[in-house]
């Protein structure tokens, strides 16, 4: 079982590719990289920001085909409701999520959260490139941007934070 996370999908939104956030077909080549990763058993965590229009049709695309995939997701700026999410295949759909893994305690959210006593991380999407809201949050070395920009793929939290310790 791999714990998979992805942020700002986006989904949808037309205005990435217009303003030249993103290239044409983003949306493709991101749900080839979810299909290529994810697994049945497979828990994916969605850090907000999933869809911008035709929700319903871009929602339905990330959930589909999978039977033994737990979809978990805080909740982005840009999402709708959490019943919305639950009603539509997603197992967990909130603010934030609290997870203890390899013995750290993560804190889960779509923006980057202030108070992380007793948290060893914040992860976290929204940031995009970094450009978007830059000097908008307090950020110090617990907070992990993993925005989906470049890579257009989740990646596991394993490498993640393998990633930090290098």
């Amino acid at each position: 079982m791999n714990i998979w996370l992805i942020a700002d999908t986006h989904f949808g939104h037309e205005k990435m590719v217009t303003n030249g956030h993103r290239p044409a077909g983003f949306e493709e080549k991101i749900l080839a990289g979810i299909r290529h990763r994810v697994k049945e058993g497979d828990i994916s965590i969605h850090l907000g920001d999933v869809a911008f229009t035709n929700t319903y049709e871009w929602v339905r695309e990330f959930t589909a085909n999978y039977q033994d995939v737990k979809f978990w997701l805080t909740l982005g700026n840009h999402d709708k409701s959490a019943e919305w999410y639950l009603s539509r295949g997603f197992d967990f759909a909130g603010e934030s999520i609290s997870l203890k893994y390899q013995g750290k305690h993560i804190l889960f959210s779509h923006t980057p959260q202030d108070n992380l006593d007793g948290y060893d991380f914040n992860i976290h999407g929204h940031l995009h490139d970094g450009v978007h809201h830059e000097g908008e949050f307090d950020l110090t070395p617990k907070h992990i941007n993993i925005s989906i920009e470049g890579t257009w793929a989740p990646r596991t939290l394993k490498a993640v934070l393998k990633s930090i310790y290098r």
